[in-house]
């Protein structure tokens, strides 16, 4: 069954991906820098992170939808990653200054963040210069810089590179760097940072729920994405067209996808493929604005509810779902049974346009299926 967790996390990697196109596809000239050798901001992440986002692009270049994503009116800033950065970024437009940021969430709970900047030495200047830093001391011989009026920290490793994040996780990722900690290369998506392409200016990978701990599939688990155990990309965008690829790890890669191909006979099968437990997706033509949308719901909500459809039997899956939609307040489907035929066929001249099926059985996740899988 769908559960809340899966709507949630199929909520956040929607939110994301739909990020990660509006801010990509930018073309420019690199800031100016000194001698000052470059620090892989990757490593510099805790063994605890669960995954990061990478955006690389030349400073000073436009920022395609940025404008409109990080204007001071929106949700909550821990609801989605345009809310994160923006809030960790302090009020400096990093995004637009900054040769390459890094967004990490350093613990399994995602109860907090890490920022990771490289910015060319006199742009950084310039940024740090219109805020009103205050000191907060040092750690393992790091000067710490409080942000006015935030919980974040901000230390500067070199003359490029910067660390923003809450203390524990700044002090963590300090001890990486002074190898007191061990680092990101042997975390639990550790196996899965080959994916990232340079060539490209956003690539991400994140541990997803199964990675971690046993996840409930909606049926047999053959046909849901609930097992798979990472996702990561690489991509780009221009004029609103995609070009990259989306990968889950997933250990019925080659079933799902046969499947998929099967459902959506529309779709270009090389599109799709499965090697092992990866499934490919390429994303190259794809609108970032009208696409992503309709293939996350049909490879997470649709194909769960193929999952859960073909465990429609006696003693298995029962033939309706009982599940909420949104956050607060709640909206609840209720599902009754009608007491008997007459009832049953009057609900049906009264209510139903002519010629709506209304099989006997099953009727809710048949229902559930046309809707989500538009």
């Amino acid at each position: 069954m769908v559960t809340a967790k899966k709507r949630l996390m199929s909520r956040m990697f929607f939110g994301f991906m739909v990020w990660l196109g509006l801010l990509s596809g930018c073309d420019g000239n690199s800031s100016s820098h000194n001698s000052t050798p470059a620090i892989v901001l990757v490593d510099l992440l805790p063994a605890t992170t669960r995954g990061f986002l990478q955006l690389s692009h030349p400073a000073g270049s436009a920022q395609t939808g940025w404008d409109e994503l990080s204007g001071a009116e929106g949700a909550p800033w821990r609801h989605n990653p345009v809310d994160i950065l923006r809030y960790y970024s302090g009020g400096m437009d990093l995004v637009a200054t900054a040769d390459q940021l890094v967004l990490a969430q350093p613990t399994n709970a995602g109860d907090e963040y890490v920022l990771l900047v490289d910015i060319g030495k006199s742009e950084g200047e310039a940024l740090l210069e219109a805020i009103d830093l205050v000191s907060a001391g040092a750690y393992q011989g790091v000067s710490l810089q409080a942000l006015p009026g935030m919980a974040l920290l901000l230390a500067r490793l070199n003359d490029r590179t910067w660390v923003i994040a809450p203390r524990r996780s700044l002090e963590q990722v300090i001890d990486v760097r002074l190898g007191v900690l061990p680092g990101i290369h042997e975390s639990a998506v550790a196996g899965h940072l080959e994916a990232l392409d340079e060539t490209q200016p956003v690539n991400f990978v994140y541990g997803l729920p199964a990675l971690y701990k046993p996840v409930i599939a909606p049926g047999s688990g053959a046909h849901s994405l609930g097992q798979s155990s990472v996702v990561r990309g690489a991509l780009s965008l221009a004029e609103g067209g995609l070009a990259g690829r989306l990968q889950f790890v997933s250990a019925n890669a080659v079933g799902y996808t046969q499947r998929l191909l099967g459902l959506l006979p529309e779709m270009n099968p090389a599109s799709i493929t499965a090697t092992d437990d990866r499934i490919n997706i390429d994303l190259t033509g794809l609108s970032a604005d009208g696409d992503i949308r309709p293939l996350l719901k049909s490879l997470f909500i649709g194909m769960d509810a193929i999952d859960y459809d073909e465990a429609v039997i006696h003693g298995g899956n029962v033939p309706w779902l009982n599940f909420k939609v949104g956050e607060n307040p709640n909206s609840v489907f209720i599902n009754f049974e009608f007491r008997d035929r007459a009832t049953r066929e009057a609900f049906e001249v009264e209510h139903l346009p002519a010629g709506l099926p209304w099989p006997p059985s099953a009727f809710w996740i048949r229902m559930y299926r046309a809707i989500f899988w538009s």
